[in-house]
């Protein structure tokens, strides 16, 4: 295993590269000699960036990979092997696409194995350390085969109840998967747990999944014939059928670009309930543009943003596409993938406002381009810190084979208010509490948790109000740390329970 470092320097402002994380902002690192790739990554209560992907173990054979770092960039020697977890299921391609943390700190993958003749759905659960959790399906490992097709999880979300909820395929069918907290197949959902969807096309390509808070379904696709596929939305209800109350059918086909192949990758809902899909258009040539549309929460497109409710934007000579998306708390968007300058492929991550036109106040006019390495480089995943800074990860080929790769960048949100000079308006009483924490703010909060003193979150209330009340009769005795965000900063705040 080997650490390597790119070099550069930057001013500290919006769009640039923190200093202050590996070395000038950027972490390469290879895992055993061969490809290594990140496919998720998510910030610990703690601050420590949890990645999640896979790594050639051979030829075509590829393991599940799991590490962590800390906030400054270096490996944690606590996780796994000096910050490395490898999971080999079978002795052919065993991938993880997706990844959620429990609210105990355990950490679940989702993705696929080649155990049998075909692709069989697979879901890992890790302890905390990198362990893998034998109190999970068989000795933490949940395989599941239907109908001897393959079979494909390619996004997962917790439900409130603790159950598992994930979106994939079931050979050329969209299907959603539903598992008890235990690894155990939920066979009050649909069909023994799985519930089917055949739109009709040739290819239906899942691709990301997003439970909203009334328990509907909201995913993203691309479906089509061939060289004419096109990005959808689909909303299911809870028990994993179309929901008729969006869109009138239960799905949206977005118009991009009619004359090149449309790519959907990822949904996000903004904090007034407006959808946001993004991906890439392809012509099945030499060009490709990054996307973002906007839907009301019924389905039909929000033609205030952009145009006509799309946004499609050519960065790069070549080709440019858009993997990953987050939405800051002022509701900009963040969208990051590659470019592609003629030669080879660059990190690429922009900033759009919420009109829908590239914010000129982030990078170079709403765009920033990292070269990692000399050789081809991608954005997978990013994930947004407490402190508004951005971590994005993915690989970057060094030599003769891909490693993983991340950076971090300054975004300019500030969203911790502990450092301001002025008292914002927010408060949370008695400290000492026995029975129940009242918690007050100007603005009306969008979510408040509290954290034990070892990082574990104990307590998720989704208020929508500037008035709650929690109930913690329950919780042992000790110091918590309280934290809520109202969708544009973030209180914290020490409260003793005795």
């Amino acid at each position: 295993m080997g650490m390597a470092i790119s070099a550069c320097t930057f001013a500290q402002q919006p769009g640039d590269l923190d200093l202050n994380f590996g070395t000038d902002g950027i972490v390469t690192y290879d895992v055993i000699g061969q490809d290594d790739y990140i496919n998720k990554v998510l910030i610990q209560n703690d601050g420590k960036i949890l990645c999640m992907g896979r790594t050639q173990a051979s030829w075509q054979n590829d393991d599940v990979l799991m590490a962590r770092f800390l906030p400054t960039g270096e490996l944690d020697p606590t996780f796994g092997q000096n910050g490395v977890v490898i999971t080999a299921i079978s002795s052919n391609n065993d991938v993880g696409n997706d990844m959620v943390i429990q609210d105990d700190g355990k950490v679940l993958v989702a993705g696929y194995t080649t155990l049998s003749n075909d692709f069989d759905l697979l879901l890992l659960r890790y302890k905390p350390d990198g362990g893998i959790d034998s109190a999970f399906g068989n000795n933490g490992v949940l395989v599941m085969d239907v109908e001897e097709e393959n079979n494909i999880l390619q996004s997962i979300e917790l439900l409130s109840d603790g159950r598992i909820l994930g979106f994939g395929r079931v050979g050329n069918d969209l299907a959603l998967f539903q598992y008890l907290s235990a690894g155990i197949v939920d066979n009050t959902f649909g069909n023994g747990g799985v519930a089917v969807t055949d739109l009709g096309f040739d290819q239906q390509i899942p691709t990301d999944l997003l439970v909203l808070e009334n328990g509907t379904v909201l995913v993203s696709a691309s479906v089509g014939p061939g060289q004419e596929m096109n990005a959808i939305v689909c909303r299911f209800t809870d028990d994993g059928n179309l929901d008729d109350g969006f869109n009138t059918i239960g799905w949206v086909s977005l118009s991009v670009n009619p004359s090149f192949v449309n790519l959907a990758r990822n949904v996000a809902v903004t904090s007034d309930g407006k959808i946001i899909v993004s991906g890439s258009s392809y012509n099945g040539a030499s060009e490709s543009e990054v996307f973002a549309a906007r839907l009301q929460s019924d389905g039909q497109v929000d033609a205030s943003f952009g145009n006509g409710g799309i946004v499609l934007i050519d960065v790069g000579l070549g080709y440019d596409f858009a993997d990953a998306l987050v939405l800051q708390p002022d509701q900009k968007i963040l969208l990051a993938g590659y470019t592609n300058d003629g030669t080879i492929s660059n990190f690429d991550i922009l900033r759009i406002d919420a009109a829908g036109t590239l914010d000129l106040a982030f990078g170079n006019n709403g765009v920033v381009i990292t070269e990692v390495s000399v050789g081809d480089n991608g954005v997978n995943s990013m994930a947004l810190q407490p402190d508004g800074k951005l971590v994005v990860a993915g690989s970057a080929r060094m030599g003769t084979n891909d490693d993983i790769a991340l950076a971090r960048y300054h975004t300019g949100l500030n969203l911790s208010v502990n450092d301001r000079d002025e008292k914002p308006l927010f408060s949370v009483y008695p400290s000492p509490a026995t029975e129940t924490l009242n918690v007050r703010s100007e603005a009306k909060l969008q979510t408040i948790e509290l954290i034990d003193a070892l990082g574990k979150k104990v307590l998720t209330v989704r208020p929508n109000s500037n008035r709650s009340q929690l109930d913690i009769a329950m919780l042992p005795s000790g110091i918590y740390l309280l934290r809520a965000t109202d969708g544009q900063r973030l209180y914290t705040q020490k409260v003793v329970k005795e």
